[in-house]
């Protein structure tokens, strides 16, 4: 049998950090990030949104030549299939079920079977195509990350990417442009304060559930991330088994990075930049976020925030490596 292929998949609420941190590892030689990979079928093949390389998915040779080693051909109804059948895998089943398929009811595992082998062709041909020794996965949606886990022939890690709940509702109520298709810009969607609480909150305990009797999740902060980009990037690599370690590549000044093009689907318009760029905590929430949404959010999240030692005695940047006790 074929060596299985390593995939580190980054999970936990929107607007955590995760489009950096991708971008970060994917600029590592033999480390190919793909982005949000959950929506390949319905968002960039059917829809034909932009590649993190700046092209049309259509027109991204890498992507043409993944579609081609999996499959030869995907024409549009067969896309289509493609995307109802994770659909019926990700919110057709409860709980544990996702994250082990032998817990699913029999009518429900042909659905499950035809996501797996699909995704295993996609993944194996992302790592033939690119040549690289781990994915790295962006797709955020904990039910998704306990399905990939699930399919035969890859060896999934799992980042647990937390940032304080209130700068994430922050960022997720300020107006951000991303390139729309056809030319110009679009907003990206805005959420209440509420709402990306909630979020917050579920993706959190979904992420901590799926992995909690495994040795393969990671949980980090992102500002101890931005603190040590270098290091982190180090080790998060570390622990999804890369055979050989490295720092992202610097720029010329102090707390920069040189990012690389990828092929990144979906996520932050950041994943278009390329050359240098400034890596840094983002605190503005502290002085621009209402102060009832800030309390509000607050109230709805301080376990969580206790937790991650966002507020309390043991206020600190947090890491820690699930199961390793």
């Amino acid at each position: 049998m074929p060596e299985p292929v390593k995939v580190l998949f980054i999970g936990g609420s929107g607007r955590s950090g995760s489009t950096l941190t991708d971008r970060m590892l994917g600029s590592v030689p033999s480390v190919c990030s793909v982005g949000e990979l959950w929506a390949l079928w319905k968002r960039d093949m059917q829809r034909d949104e932009f590649c993190g390389c700046g092209l049309l998915f259509a027109d991204c040779p890498f992507w043409r030549d993944v579609v081609a080693e999996a499959f030869g051909t995907v024409d549009a109804a067969r896309a289509s299939g493609f995307a109802q059948t994770q659909r019926n895998v990700l919110y057709h089943h409860r709980g544990l079920a996702v994250r082990w398929p032998q817990l699913m009811r029999q009518r429900r595992r042909p659905d499950f079977g035809r996501f797996a082998e699909e995704r295993a062709r996609v993944i194996r041909a992302i790592a033939a195509v690119s040549g690289a020794d781990l994915i790295v996965d962006s797709s955020k949606v904990p039910r998704y990350g306990s399905a990939l886990a699930a399919v035969p022939g890859l060896e999934v890690r799992a980042l647990h990417l937390v940032r304080d709940s209130r700068a994430i509702a922050h960022s997720w109520s300020m107006a951000k442009e991303t390139r729309r298709v056809g030319g110009g810009s679009v907003l990206m969607p805005r959420y209440p304060a509420a709402l990306s609480a909630s979020r917050f909150v579920a993706r959190s305990l979904q992420m901590e559930g799926a992995w909690r009797f495994t040795d393969r999740l990671l949980t980090l902060n992102y500002e101890a991330f931005v603190a040590a980009p270098s290091a982190w990037t180090k080790r998060i690599l570390r622990f999804a088994g890369h055979p050989a370690p490295a720092a992202p590549p610097r720029g010329l000044k102090p707390h920069t990075f040189r990012l690389l093009p990828t092929h990144t689907i979906l996520g932050n318009p950041m994943r278009f930049d390329r050359g240098e760029v400034l890596v840094r905590r983002d605190d503005r929430w502290r002085t621009e976020m209402d102060a009832r949404d800030r309390r509000l959010v607050t109230r709805r999240t301080w376990p969580l925030l206790l937790r991650y030692g966002y507020i309390g005695p043991f206020k600190a940047s947090f890491a820690r490596d699930e199961g390793s006790n």
